[in-house]
């Protein structure tokens, strides 16, 4: 049995299984079960004091010495291979299964590969029925009588350090028990350090009539991020929009929101018209025509390139302090020599640097020539 079966049998046995797990400082226990049920039960101790791992219920017994400290947490990490954690166990119900059909395919390849003559082949043949004779699914190859033993001492001296592992494999026992451990962590943990999902309050004015639209479609429908709808008892009034995502056919204004949001830690957006209003962010009245928010301003953001070529795209300025932002991407392919970039606001186009001033010379300048910076 591999260990990708084994996981859907454990999988399968523990769908319901709930952990209880005690600290008691140098004792621990997990309980592993389905409440209400003794099927496929399983009680761990932690003997922190021996540094031992005792395994015992409906699913067999076994003592395991880790060499991990010996907790929940610590047993679930280190246990995540099935020969580590089987060289670990010192005594135990059913560690293997031998299967005598996996015995005989493995003698046949060491035994009967090569150029054999048809006596030694014959000789061969022989000696691996002869070990099979006795073979079981308890203990394997077992006690050998003189003559077979001469005779597989003959044909490979070394043997003894492999003959008792032929078609062995770990009973399933041994993977559940691993990978309830592994399983059982994984709730404990979940229980200790709860899911939280952090939520931005936003007010409905920092998106259009047009989004606001959008996103009742995305309630209704596959379009757009997941979204729903926020009600109280006198009916609609905003939206829950998901964070975790951010598809690409969506109003730019909701697409800056989300950014926003995410930028502050946040997973999902409360829009509701009496929510925080974040001024850095588009603005709309509730017509859902753009406010100019203080001291902010939508433009147009204009470079030239390679003797002439112009490129247009949308920003946002303030006046105050000059600094265009939020430019939106719109490259052209082949160009290559950038000659100047410009501001365009209400009708007049004003000179754009490429760096913030950072002495008063340089702001003085920036007055006198009338001019914008960006980052």
């Amino acid at each position: 049995m591999n260990c990708k079966i084994a996981l859907e049998h454990a999988k399968n046995y523990f769908r319901d299984h709930v952990a209880v797990y005690h600290d008691y400082g140098t004792v621990a226990t997990l309980d592993w079960a389905k409440p209400g049920h003794i099927e496929h039960r399983i009680r761990y101790i932690f003997d922190k004091e021996r540094n031992t791992l005792s395994i015992s219920g409906d699913l067999g017994e076994a003592v395991v010495y880790p060499t991990c400290k010996v907790d929940l947490e610590n047993c679930a990490s280190a246990f995540q291979s099935i020969d580590y954690f089987a060289e670990k166990i010192r005594a135990a119900s059913d560690l293997y299964n031998y299967d005598e059909l996996d015995a005989e395919e493995e003698l046949r390849n060491e035994f009967l590969g090569g150029a054999l003559s048809k006596e030694e082949r014959n000789d061969r043949e022989d000696l691996i029925n002869r070990l099979l004779e006795n073979y079981t699914r308890d203990r394997g190859v077992g006690i050998l009588d003189d003559e077979t033993s001469n005779d597989l001492n003959r044909v490979d001296p070394d043997a003894w350090e492999w003959i008792g592992t032929v078609g062995r494999s770990y009973n399933l026992l041994v993977y559940l028990w691993m990978y309830g451990l592994q399983m059982a962590w994984e709730q404990v943990s979940k229980k200790n350090n709860p899911e939280i999902h952090v939520i931005l309050g936003m007010s409905t004015a920092n998106i259009s009539e047009e989004t606001r639209n959008y996103l009742d479609r995305c309630v209704d429908g596959p379009e757009g991020p997941t979204t729903f709808r926020k009600e109280d008892a006198t009916g609609d009034y905003g939206w829950w929009v998901c964070c975790f995502e951010e598809p690409e056919d969506i109003p730019e204004d909701l697409r800056e929101c989300i950014r926003f949001a995410m930028s502050h830690g946040a997973d999902w957006i409360m829009f509701d018209a009496d929510a925080t209003i974040y001024r850095e962010l588009s603005l709309f009245d509730s017509h859902g025509g753009e406010w100019l928010a203080g001291d902010a301003a939508p433009a147009k953001f204009i470079s030239v390139w390679d003797g002439g070529i112009v490129v247009e795209s949308n920003c946002r300025i303030n006046i105050r302090t000059r600094e265009v932002y939020r430019i939106e991407k719109n490259s052209i392919d082949g160009l290559e020599h950038l000659e100047g970039e410009f501001v365009e606001f209400k009708g007049v186009r004003h000179q754009v640097a490429d760096h913030k001033p950072t002495t008063e010379e340089q702001w003085e300048e920036l007055r006198i020539m009338d001019a914008y910076w960006r980052e």
